[in-house]
């Protein structure tokens, strides 16, 4: 996959191509500053910059400066002056912003909408992605993780679970814990490059996926030893392609640079979330008409699991219940529509559906061979086995007499599911 061009925008291709990557989970979004802004005094404010203007009042200094600039060596006197520190005061300032129940740009929360993004990364030092997290997944359900210099502290371990991780340390009052200067993100970057102290799963779970990257606002040079930290040491055949920058402050320089490395420029975060989130939903919809349907008995869900990967694997949607029904769906009325709908019915037949009594994938069959009656052609079952199962028992006969059935035990099983494939390919032609 490559969703690089020279634009700045995505043209429909690379807008495909990065939607069926997010719906595999190929996708990992890291979110910058450019997107925690809010009304201060009538007026929108970044967090950064409100951050900066607090911190210039504590040690009464009059002058328009940034964070990076306050929390420099050189104004170390001024802090001493107070008895204080840049990181202490930082920690104090967005406790008070926390309290005040403060609300960023609806792009966030719809960003954080998308249910594929469930490791999200963050180079911000206070805990709103978290909090935007949990405000979709649920309070308790989201593991809010943090990389620490000089520690191997936090590694992801269950996958399953959403997790918002600060790969700039996390807001904390001991000095240099988190990155507020430049001297602190180079020592944090150092330190992710270290064999010791980088998160060695999260590490090599970055190599091989395609990175979002929205609004961080780094100058050049900081931006590309950024990203070199990000996707270092790789001999994957993706290990260059970064993904997807969307940043409204990219100099030509590092446009020329991304474009060289293969990554689609965006100059818009905002407009490009809110983008990206209209096309998903458009796409999901699309997702759902499904071109295969897979019934099998609830003891080969394993195997009929690993059939349906290989029908996606070779660019087919499949339905398959235990992934494709959502929370509150009408179990019966949905699994008949979808029947009914799809191109090929794909029964898995194996020593498990011949046991007695009320299973439902009987009725699968025989929704199915309705359809066949409906649609007046006889390409539209097409019975896979998994086992040894004796294709003359009567329930087999009466449901599928005369169909072709494919073993899926041989070693070319994924060629027997091109061949349904193709027979598919043909009908619509």
């Amino acid at each position: 996959m490559e969703f690089a061009q020279k634009t700045t925008k995505l043209n429909e291709r690379g807008w495909m191509l990065l939607l069926t990557e997010i719906s595999k989970g190929n996708v990992i979004p890291i979110i910058g500053d450019e997107l925690f802004s809010f009304s201060y005094e009538d007026r929108r404010i970044s967090l950064k910059k409100y951050i900066a203007q607090q911190l210039a009042q504590r040690v009464g200094i009059q002058e328009n400066l940034d964070v990076t600039q306050l929390s420099s060596k050189f104004f170390e006197p001024y802090w001493d002056n107070i008895d204080s520190d840049p990181y202490f005061e930082t920690c104090q300032i967005l406790k008070e912003l926390e309290s005040s129940q403060l609300v960023f740009c609806d792009q966030l929360k719809e960003l954080l909408s998308i249910d594929q993004f469930k490791i999200v990364l963050t180079s911000s030092f206070g805990q709103f992605v978290f909090h935007a997290m949990e405000e979709v997944w649920g309070k308790g359900k989201v593991k809010n993780l943090w990389f620490e210099k000089y520690t191997a502290k936090d590694d992801i371990e269950d996958l399953s679970q959403p997790i918002c991780y600060q790969i700039f340390g996390k807001a904390n009052v001991c000095p240099n814990s988190f990155a507020l200067s430049e001297d602190d993100m180079l020592d944090f970057m150092s330190n992710w490059m270290s064999e010791n102290y980088r998160p060695k799963k999260l590490f090599n779970l970055l190599r091989e996926k395609y990175l979002l990257v929205i609004g961080c606002n780094y100058p050049n040079w900081l931006f590309r030893f950024f990203l070199h930290s990000m996707k270092s040491s790789s001999k994957s055949v993706i290990s260059s392609r970064i993904g997807l920058i969307a940043d409204s402050k990219l100099d030509d320089q590092l446009v020329g640079f991304l474009s060289r490395m293969r990554t689609s420029i965006h100059d818009d975060a905002k407009n490009f979330i809110s983008e990206l989130v209209s096309r998903y939903k458009d796409f999901k919809s699309e997702e759902l008409r499904k071109e295969v349907f897979i019934s099998y008995a609830s003891e080969d869900y394993e195997t009929a699991k690993n059939i349906a990967e290989t029908f996606k694997r070779l660019g087919i949607g499949v339905w398959f219940d235990k992934v494709s029904l959502e929370p509150g769906d009408e179990y019966v009325k949905v699994i008949k529509k979808n029947i009914e709908e799809c191109k090929a019915f794909v029964p898995v037949l194996s020593i498990n559906v011949l046991n007695p009594g009320r299973r439902f994938y009987k009725r699968e069959w025989t929704w199915a061979n309705e359809e066949i009656e409906w649609r007046g052609s006889d390409a539209f079952i097409y019975p896979i086995t998994i086992d040894n199962v004796d294709l003359g028992e009567d329930i087999i006969v009466n449901f599928f007499k005369n169909k072709n059935v494919l073993d899926f035990r041989s070693e070319d099983k994924e060629e027997k599911i091109k061949k349904i494939i193709r027979s598919l390919r043909s009908q619509s032609r």
